[in-house]
């Protein structure tokens, strides 16, 4: 029922869109279901609380072989992958004043996760040009036409040679990018809609183009340094990319804006971040979770800490770090490991075997502490305690099919917080939403910024734990009129 009210909902969305223009229709549809997956935006993505790891890359560099593009250079990264059944998908890039060097081309491979490995591909198409001492400029290695196929003929070496996805291609345009490929995009799109072959368009910086008409109907993923956003507007620049990104769903677009700090050399990790779980939403593993920068329910005290001292065994203290973030399945399945290795000696697994008494013990009154905890939240119809959710869960999660958690009521409590009160007024509160951006990118953008008002308004609600309202009232933070 669920999946048939999204759907429906996300039909509704492209409705004007899809009665607007035949061709590019299936196209269109696509960017349907996709806007399902990419919205309601919850808030900036990424975070400033974890590091970004990010997966090794080969990368190559290669004359072009495009008529009038001869004098260009083409790169490619290529990220490693253990799982050779998944093909990687392909980013398209441009950026850099068209000047990508070897160097930026290992920042920007920071992109690829070990989890979704990318190729990513790239022109470079213009060189400086000494005018003076200490006078340089630009000079185009190939007229704009010329660069144009030359990224046709690109993708189609890169895609032959790698093996790339061709449901999951997308157009990147990072460092002052934008222009290029958003004419690069309009070509394509104008050309073919139905032909058009790049799921969505990711983009970081300022971007102000007023040209609307002809850029394709896929999803937009926009990002910007916030400090570079506030010194444009203090210098009187009218046109931000949250312009740019209001102009895009106004005329039905779905688009996704983040504004984040960048207080780094190099690739901005947040923003690599942001990039990354776009195109992992799209056809791929899903985006990674992070810490919530809003406070969550229930104090955290010791009695929730794991009780477990360090250890000078290195096996023990291995379970120990993964059960210290919650990583209670890959604890369990890793001192099983150890303990059934027959290339382990006996006494070398001693201190192990010894652990698990105390593992055991503790995970199970653990589980019984937390099933109280979320049984209490029900009663009371309150949001539970955070972390004894998120514990109770991947304790269950790991010890499910244990004999003695046979009969234990800890999945069905798990499962109640999904339909009970709070549950269900999220899901109201979540359709209420989507209707909004219903209204919004049908041009209908004065409707709907009533109800994002009216539901910012109640982030206190049910304990403050409802994602929907921050996410309305996010959407109000980039609004422009």
């Amino acid at each position: 029922m669920k999946t048939m009210l999204l759907a429906a909902l996300g039909a509704a969305m492209f409705s004007c869109a899809l009665s607007a223009q035949e061709s590019g229709d299936a196209v269109r549809a696509r960017t349907a279901k996709d806007a399902e997956l990419l919205l309601p935006q919850r808030g900036n993505g990424g975070s400033d609380k974890v590091g970004l790891e990010s997966a090794e890359s080969t990368h190559k560099e290669f004359k072009v072989e495009s008529e009038g593009a001869e004098k260009c250079t083409a790169r490619v990264a290529v990220a490693s992958s253990a799982d050779k059944s998944r093909k990687p998908a392909l980013v398209v890039l441009f950026g850099f004043s068209g000047m990508a060097d070897a160097d930026t081309m290992k920042e920007v491979a920071k992109i690829s996760s070990g989890g979704d490995p990318l190729v990513i591909c790239t022109l470079v198409f213009r060189q400086y040009k000494q005018l003076g001492e200490n006078t340089y400029t630009y000079e185009d290695l190939a007229e704009t036409p010329a660069v144009m196929k030359a990224y046709d003929w690109l993708v189609a070496k890169v895609e032959k040679e790698h093996g790339t996805d061709p449901g999951r291609k997308f157009l990147m345009a990072l460092g002052g990018g934008d222009d290029d490929l958003l004419q690069y995009a309009a070509m394509r799109w104008t050309e073919d809609p139905d032909k058009f072959a790049y799921r969505a368009v990711l983009m970081d910086g300022l971007v102000n183009t007023k040209e609307l008409d002809e850029l394709p109907h896929v999803p937009f993923v926009l990002s910007a340094d916030s400090e570079l956003m506030d010194m444009n507007a203090q210098i009187g620049n009218t046109r931000l990319t949250r312009h740019f990104a209001n102009d895009l769903m106004a005329k039905g677009i779905p688009v996704q804006y983040h504004e984040y700090k960048s207080n780094a050399f190099g690739l901005p990790p947040r923003m690599a971040m942001i990039m990354r779980d776009a195109i992992a939403t799209l056809g791929g593993p899903g985006p990674a979770t992070y810490p919530l920068e809003r406070s969550q329910p229930g104090v955290v005290t010791d009695a929730d800490k794991v009780p477990f001292k360090d250890s000078p065994d290195r096996y023990v203290q291995q379970v120990i770090e993964l059960a210290r973030q919650e990583e209670w399945k890959k604890a369990f399945d890793y001192m099983l490991r150890v303990i059934n290795n027959k290339d382990i000696q006996a006494k070398d697994k001693k201190a192990i075997k010894d652990f698990q008494k105390d593992f055991d013990k503790y995970v199970k009154s653990e589980m019984e502490r937390c099933n109280k905890s979320i049984e209490t939240s029900i009663k009371a119809e309150m949001w539970p305690h955070w972390l004894h959710r998120q514990r109770l869960t991947a304790l269950y999660e790991a010890f499910k099919d244990e004999k003695w958690a046979a009969g234990k009521p800890y999945g069905a409590n798990l499962e109640k917080l999904n339909s009970y009160g709070p549950a269900q007024r999220d899901k109201e509160r979540r359709v209420k939403l989507l209707d909004a951006l219903k209204l919004e990118m049908q041009g209908k953008r004065a409707e709907a910024r009533k109800v994002y008002q009216e539901m910012a308004k109640q982030k206190n609600d049910d304990g403050g734990q409802s994602d929907w309202p921050y996410a309305a009232e996010h959407r109000l933070a980039w609004w422009v009129d």
